[in-house]
């Protein structure tokens, strides 16, 4: 991958690039050992896509694929209970705002994991924004957030894949993560808090994280508009 293009997307990729205090500006090479491939196929996508006024930059698609995924929030699975439906809203509201007017393609998947659903998929679009806020990548934050909201918007909790939600509670909780995904994760946890509540593994989940269990009991109680 070409290091102007690399440098072209955050300062902080740019110091990485171009600063010789570090090794790997010095050394024209980096190795990401903790960035796993996917991840790095869809930054490198990301990348060659350009930004918003590129001349490759189809507005008209990108506009459709927009109010697309906009309706997609609308039609969203019901409440999972009653007295959930404003939380579930408010949820829904949020992804729905976080749309980029600007929305690129969606990042390629291997084709393994185009036929999964659940984990997989989350954790590959919490990886992307992990990564994408390390490095500062505003727009390749926002496309991996919204990507993540949207598939749990349309998934369908039930004691089959529980674990897959949970899956993703671990990964967030278990190290040092950005409060945005925290925030987004926790959020949709509170909304389906009962039926996370059945499995052995997310109680203790709960217990073992704090900032989890602090976050569930805030989103449980904050007040419903």
């Amino acid at each position: 991958m070409h290091s102007a293009l690399v440098a072209a997307q955050s300062p902080a990729l740019a110091a990485l690039v171009n600063n010789t205090n570090f090794k790997e500006a010095r050394e024209s090479h980096a190795e990401w050992e903790t960035v796993d491939e996917e991840t790095f196929l869809a930054f490198v996508q990301h990348a060659y896509a350009g930004p918003p006024n590129a001349p490759n930059a189809d507005r008209t698609v990108h506009d459709q694929r927009k109010r697309k995924r906009e309706s997609l929030f609308r039609d969203a699975r019901p409440a999972p209970r009653k007295h959930r439906t404003q939380q579930w809203a408010n949820f829904i509201e949020l992804i729905g705002n976080s749309v980029p007017d600007y929305y690129p393609p969606t990042l390629t998947m291997s084709r393994s994991n185009t036929r999964r659903r659940g984990a997989n998929v989350f954790l590959r679009h919490a990886r992307l924004y992990v990564f994408a806020d390390f490095y500062g990548i505003s727009r390749l934050m926002d496309q991996a957030f919204c990507n993540l909201g949207e598939a749990l918007v349309t998934f369908h909790l039930s004691p089959d894949n529980v674990e897959d939600v949970i899956a993703l509670l671990s990964y967030c909780y278990e190290d040092d993560r950005p409060a945005r995904l925290r925030s987004m994760v926790v959020m949709y946890a509170a909304c389906w808090a009962e039926s996370l509540w059945t499995t052995s593994s997310f109680q203790k989940l709960v217990e073992e994280h704090r900032e989890l269990s602090t976050g569930l009991l805030r989103s449980l109680l904050e007040k419903q508009d």
